[in-house]
């Protein structure tokens, strides 16, 4: 996924509201240096802290795609990860509404399982 790429398309225009804030989180599959590879799960929220608690929840329990299986596991290998990501509904030319990131929002965050606990760290790679 790139930065402020339109991620999801949302639901009919009337369930969702242009412009409002949300709070994308994502459980990923990472290939050697932090490359997203696939998306294993998201979910969208209200809140980053909601966000977060999903991928505290999901994150350990996540399992790697059927791909994965025959790739070396760790840091230089294939590793899953959990990132929220705060972004905005925009409208579209089509008339549906999408899901846009935020560039560089100070609500960005990132969750590794290090010796089987969820670790954060910010934007910025400061353990949070």
């Amino acid at each position: 996924m790139t930065e402020g790429e339109a991620t999801l398309t949302a639901q009919p225009a009337a369930e969702r509201v242009a412009g409002a804030t949300a709070f994308l989180a994502t459980i990923g599959v990472g290939i050697g240096d932090d490359d997203t590879a696939d998306t294993v799960a998201e979910k969208e929220f209200s809140s980053s802290r909601d966000a977060q608690t999903w991928i505290e929840q999901e994150l350990p329990v996540a399992e790697f795609p059927t791909w994965v299986v025959q790739r070396p596991r760790g840091a230089a290998g294939a590793f899953l990860f959990g990132a929220v990501q705060r972004g905005r509904y925009e409208p579209e030319a089509c008339g549906c509404v999408v899901w846009q990131a935020e560039e560089g929002s100070a609500d960005d965050v990132e969750a590794y399982l290090v010796e089987g606990q969820v670790r954060w760290r910010d934007a910025q790679g400061m353990a949070v």
